[in-house]
């Protein structure tokens, strides 16, 4: 049948297993159309227990295993439920249903809210992943979800100087990890870094930190206006205004302070690059988001990278960035070195020797 908010369905649940406490595990039958395994969320839903319905709905598991009493969530995926008396609802003789009804996406989402909303402090990090994924599916179609238990998510060190520079929450921080694994790649070769656009120097650091540890400290070279970016080009799209990420060179320069290898040079690009026309370079990261300036720094320094050494355009791909994107596929049209899609965003190109 169809009631108001769509189809309407009355299914008897089944496999009814002990939780803890006054709390009782539910399932909906297989031919219900719910796919317990990925719906977190999928209906509105109200429980009878002989035709009496139970309540209150949306309860916390706490309550649930601790005070029952018909109190019930349907939640994550599942359905936990107390019965009326807190009797075992597999000999009290009462048939349990449940009253299925498919809402509309904005009632979807509030009752995924409430899913999120009634996580326990102690939630699995499998079950916190799925909301998230059901979540996406609503705000974001077409969002490719990281898999469960990757490195970066439990790198606790690495979030700790992100939230130095970013502390209302990281930007970019997934590309900023690449960076950090990929730079390793060129510690042992011979040649400066560079880096053109820095903004407040949240790269700048991780590829510096690697320097650091694995005792390969050499110059590395900050190529930014500090002005914001310049007047973009029709290539670049609408996304950007020149003044754009405007930042003090100061502020830039006290966070890399404990790197006295670090060499700044403020100014319009290419202009500054004179400044090491003469100088090899093992890694260079680009991240100056519009056209113009993308294809002057990979111009200069393609040519003054090492054999083996690494271009990373931290912007490639992006339609916010389609000039920045465009630039390097001009660039190497027909060459022999392929840009490589970095599933954080952005591309690398290795220097064939």
């Amino acid at each position: 049948m169809t009631g108001g908010h769509g189809a309407v369905r009355l299914v008897r649940l089944t496999d009814l297993e002990p939780e803890s406490g006054w709390a009782w595990r539910g399932h909906l039958p297989p031919d219900c159309g719910i796919d317990e395994d990925i719906k977190i969320s999928p209906c509105s839903l109200r429980l009878f227990e002989g035709g009496t319905p139970l309540g209150p709905a949306h309860c916390l598991h706490r309550d649930i295993r601790e005070l029952g009493f018909g109190r019930y969530s349907w939640h994550l995926g599942g359905l936990w439920f107390s019965t009326s008396d807190n009797s075992d609802p597999r000999a009290n003789g009462r048939e349990y249903h449940a009253l299925l009804s498919a809402p509309g996406p904005a009632a979807s989402l509030l009752s995924l809210a409430e899913d999120a909303a009634d996580l326990p402090d102690n939630a699995p990090e499998s079950i916190r992943h799925r909301l998230l994924f059901q979540l996406a599916e609503f705000v974001y179609p077409g969002f490719t979800m990281p898999d469960l238990g990757r490195r970066i998510d439990r790198d606790e060190a690495f979030h700790a100087v992100m939230r130095r520079f970013f502390p209302l929450g990281g930007v970019a921080v997934d590309r900023r990890y690449a960076l950090r694994e990929i730079a390793q790649l060129v510690v042992d070769l011979d040649g400066d870094i560079a880096e053109c656009g820095s903004y407040n120097g949240a790269s700048a650091y991780v590829m510096c930190d690697v320097l650091r540890r694995r005792d390969a400290i050499r110059p590395v070279h900050l190529f930014d206006s500090f002005s914001g970016l310049s007047d973009p080009s029709p290539a670049d799209g609408d996304q950007w205004r020149a003044g754009d990420l405007t930042i003090d060179l100061e502020e830039t320069r006290a966070n890399l302070v404990e790197f006295p290898f670090v060499r700044f040079h403020p100014g319009w690009i290419p202009q500054t690059f004179a400044a090491v026309e003469d100088r090899r370079f093992a890694l260079v990261h680009v991240d100056v988001d519009l056209y113009a300036p993308t294809l002057d720094s990979i111009r200069f320094f393609w040519d003054r990278l090492v054999p083996r050494g690494i271009l990373i355009c931290d912007d490639y791909g992006f339609t916010t960035c389609p000039g920045a994107t465009l630039a390097l596929d001009e660039f190497f049209a027909g060459r022999a070195e392929p840009i490589v899609n970095l599933p954080s965003g952005g591309a690398m190109v290795i220097k064939k020797g």
